[in-house]
């Protein structure tokens, strides 16, 4: 049992040193930030080096892990142990403790490296405990750490996020009261969000909780012969009043009457009331009274063709000079457009508005009305076109931010942000559940435990991914057993794609190797929430045509031939050149491993390089040792095509067209350095000097070639002679080896 070394000396340094043996200048940091504001931005938090209390005791140590197990699986939350000296009570949670009494659940916890002064943070999350304990001699007192990523606390409990007006609309600038009127099917009356503000009351037949057309609200009552009343809390007159409210307007055949007063405001100042009146045809007017209910005002008939849509509506009166300025508007869910009438009333005078009547000459409609607003100002009715749109057409970087702010945590952009898919409308559901749907629905991948919020990768930031770190496989880095897998748990030959309430598409493979001619049906299905809103100012793909790349990609991905490797372990402590890249793997906890000479360690496997996409981690260090474990999927899919420049490209992802069949015309021996190749149907090969070297596929071989001659078929392949392992024998089928494939669809 023993605590680790003193900390590293120099007037900037913290943490303990570790691997000395194999490094200048590696230190191992663990930090607490006592006392700090979680609300706050996480650059403020103050932050207190605990590493020398770390315990090193029967090999227990500092592990830490994220990420994802596999490419069907998602990230569950990070996590990190590690013991802490409590000898001198330093982490009790107690009055006595010397840190009481920050010592809580929830205290923000990190875990970084330093090497060559350059940081890297392993871990990063909240402690979920700090369970007092002994030793495993029994002889001192400890402390065991338990500490996990954001993913933890956004999935504890089961608290939906409201509807979208719901969550917005009580932030809105100059509000005086909001009735949101998505009350449950036993209410008695509205209950309003604003305080002082007394509930909606209401006579006559009212079906609660019934209509679902809005998209940016839970259901809405539907007024079939009711009338409802409000009063309006007292508030500082700004010679201004706004009102809104959220419609399903009926079709024609069942529209309100002509002439009907659809909301009903009463005001003070010289007119005493305003109404906001149906007409035929989907029209709207206002009409003003004065104290005597004499009109006094009338706007006349303004065609908004409202009958049949869904969408907000409002009211807006304000002072100017000796008249009163009058806007009524509308705005269309999902139209991306709404609809003015401006007016003024000579001579008159606003002041405030004392309460309302919604519908109040009753009769019998079908029309659903809620989230009325009463504001001190007049603004313009696009100001929450969003929520009311329940934020269709938002890119999943920005739906997944704010999302994020919605639960207390500290908004995050995407990699690869640059094309991302467009989201259809909020449901409510639960914050992770949300977020978990901008993850599937952009194809991307999220995980947690790198800062105080979570790391996204988009899809797009996925392909064509460089290099980081190169292992031969003879120099001994990769810890045994290296093991292949080999079953047919994440085969998918067919996938059927669902958008959220809407529709499907069906994509297979019934002839590929892993086709379902060849190895049978492997069918699945999940659902995603992409936008399918045409009116939007964007472009790219959009409804049908993004279940479709995503179908088609998820067949991709399940039909990617060859082994799997779920694993690979590294031992930094015996192979220390590969730790700076890994570094910067742990960094955004993704990156991509390429594996040399495996056939020469293990010649039952396959040749050539072997590339692997990392997805979680999980390290484990002490003092002189640091071993960390890759969770891999294949990188083959990833690999995207790249039209090639003009001259001089031989870049790694540039798309090399296939022809419709070439053979092998002459067996040829291993180390050949020349084959002659027939092409049965379709184009002979390139000869062009510029698009070589390439990699062809013969009899599952892969073969580098370096020059291609011949203007008719059989056509000359020079080769290098080294990848030439094996005798090709005349009649095998030559393809381009591992094709990129295109890349699948997004928006700008």
């Amino acid at each position: 049992m023993a605590n680790l070394p003193g900390p590293v000396m120099g007037s900037n340094a913290v943490g303990v040193p570790i691997l000395t043996g194999q490094f200048a200048n590696l230190s191992l940091v663990v930090e607490i930030a006592w006392g700090a504001n979680l609300a706050a931005d996480s650059g403020t938090w103050a932050w207190t080096d605990v590493t020398t209390d770390v315990q090193v005791d029967n090999n227990k140590m500092v592990s830490c892990s994220s990420g994802r197990r596999d490419e069907r699986s998602v990230a569950g939350p990070a996590s990190c142990t590690f013991s802490l000296d409590n000898r001198m009570n330093k982490y009790s949670a107690s009055p006595l403790g010397l840190n009481w009494p920050n010592v809580k659940r929830g205290v923000p916890v990190r875990v970084r490296a330093i090497l060559n002064d350059k940081s890297t943070t392993l871990f990063q999350g909240n402690a979920a405990s700090l369970t007092p304990s002994f030793d495993s001699t029994g002889q001192y007192a400890i402390v065991n750490v338990v500490a996990n990523g954001i993913l933890r606390r956004l999935g504890q409990g089961n608290q939906a996020v409201q509807s979208t007006m719901r969550a917005y609309t009580p932030n809105v600038s100059n509000l005086v009261a909001y009735w949101p009127m998505e009350d449950g099917t036993s209410a008695l009356s509205f209950a309003s969000v604003t305080p002082g503000a007394a509930p909606i009351t209401w006579t006559g037949t009212m079906q609660l909780h019934s209509n679902t057309t809005l998209v940016g609200s839970d259901a809405l009552p539907v007024f079939s012969s009711a009338t409802a009343i409000g009063a309006v809390p007292t508030y500082t007159a700004t010679n201004a009043v706004q009102a809104r409210l959220l419609v399903a307007w009926p079709a024609a055949g069942s529209a309100l009457p002509d002439g009907t007063p659809l909301l009903r405001l009463f005001t003070t100042g010289s007119l005493a009331q305003w109404d906001l009146v149906y007409g035929t045809g989907g029209s709207l007017h206002v009409q003003a009274y004065d104290g005597t209910e004499n009109l006094v005002f009338d706007s006349g008939a303004v065609g908004f063709s409202v009958d049949n849509t869904a969408g907000q509506v409002a009211l807006s009166l304000s002072q100017s000079g000796s008249n009163i300025a009058v806007q009524f508007s509308t705005y269309t869910q999902g139209a991306g457009a709404a609809g003015y009438s401006n007016a003024t009333v000579t001579g008159q005078t606003i002041t405030a508005v004392t309460s309302f009547a919604i519908l109040p000459n009753g009769g019998s409609t079908s029309v659903a009305l809620g989230h009325l607003t009463i504001q001190s100002a007049a603004t313009d009715i696009f100001e929450n076109a969003q929520p009311v749109s329940a934020y269709d057409g938002e890119t999943t970087d920005a739906r997944q931010g704010r999302l994020l702010v919605l639960a207390g945590a500290e908004s995050r952009g995407m990699f690869g942000s640059s094309t991302l898919t467009r989201m259809g409308p909020q449901k409510i559901d639960t914050v992770l559940n949300l977020i978990r749907e901008c993850e599937s629905t952009a194809v991307g991948l999220i995980l947690d435990g790198h800062d105080a919020s979570v790391t996204t990768w988009a899809h797009a930031a996925l392909e064509n991914l460089s290099t980081y770190i190169t292992i031969d496989a003879t120099s001994g880095a990769i810890v045994p057993p290296f093991e292949p897998t080999d079953d047919d748990q994440l085969l998918r030959n067919q996938w059927t794609v669902s958008q959220r309430n809407g529709g499907s598409v069906v994509y297979y493979d019934k002839t590929g190797t892993l086709g379902s001619n060849n190895v049978g049906l492997y069918a699945d299905s999940e659902t995603v929430n992409v936008s399918q809103n045409p009116n939007g100012s964007y472009t790219g793909a959009l409804g049908i045509k993004a279940l479709q790349d995503r179908a088609g990609w998820l067949v991709h991905e399940g039909t990617v031939e060859g082994y799997r490797y779920p694993t690979l372990e590294v031992a930094f402590h015996h192979t220390p050149s590969l730790l700076t890249n890994s570094l910067v793997i742990q960094a955004g906890g993704v990156g991509r491993i390429d594996i040399t000479n495996l056939s020469t360690v293990y010649p039952q496997l396959q040749t050539g390089t072997i590339s692997l996409l990392v997805v979680g981690l999980s390290h484990t260090i002490n003092q002189f040792l640091w071993t960390t474990t890759f969770n891999c999927i294949p990188f083959d899919p990833w690999r995207v095509a790249v039209l090639a420049q003009t001259s001089g490209d031989t870049g790694e992802f540039i798309d090399h067209l296939d022809t419709s069949g070439s053979t092998l015309k002459t067996t040829a021996d291993a180390g050949s350095s020349t084959l002659s190749v027939t092409t049965t149907t379709g184009p002979i090969w390139t000869t062009d000097p510029d698009d070589v070297p390439l990699t062809v596929s013969i009899g599952g071989l892969p073969v580098t070639v370096t020059a291609i001659s011949g203007s008719s078929s059989p056509q000359t392949f020079t080769v290098d002679p080294t990848t030439v392992t094996k005798t090709l024998t005349a009649g095998l089928a030559v393809n381009v080896w591992k094709p990129p494939v295109l890349a699948i669809g997004g928006t700008s």
